[in-house]
């Protein structure tokens, strides 16, 4: 992990520790989790934002890249497909979307 992953992980650790009900920080910690390659542990995050803020669509979007990237197709077509729905000018959602339906 580089230096500015950690320290970001180390500040959203404590912002998620300080506000548990905020799912933004989730949300980013989760993010910041995925992007370092370690899914498993972002998945846990990224799921409790959805679940407390369900109407974001970008919280759907990088579940779902979470999903995909754990091989829960499945459930990754579902999240994507939420997210375009939510943000219909979302392309990311729609391409990734179009190319799990074409497997």
């Amino acid at each position: 992990m580089d230096g500015q992953y950690r320290d970001a992980e180390q500040l959203l650790s404590r912002a998620v520790q300080l506000v548990p009900e905020q799912a933004g920080a989730k949300h980013f910690l989760g993010r910041a989790l995925l992007q370092d390659g370690r899914n498993a542990e972002a998945q846990p995050y990224l799921l409790q934002a959805v679940a407390m803020d369900p109407k974001v669509w970008d919280y759907h979007y990088w579940l779902a890249v979470s999903l995909e990237g754990s091989g829960n197709i499945s459930a990754a077509r579902t999240e994507y497909r939420q997210a375009w729905q939510l943000n219909p000018d979302s392309k990311e959602a729609k391409v990734r979307l179009a190319a799990l339906e074409a497997k």
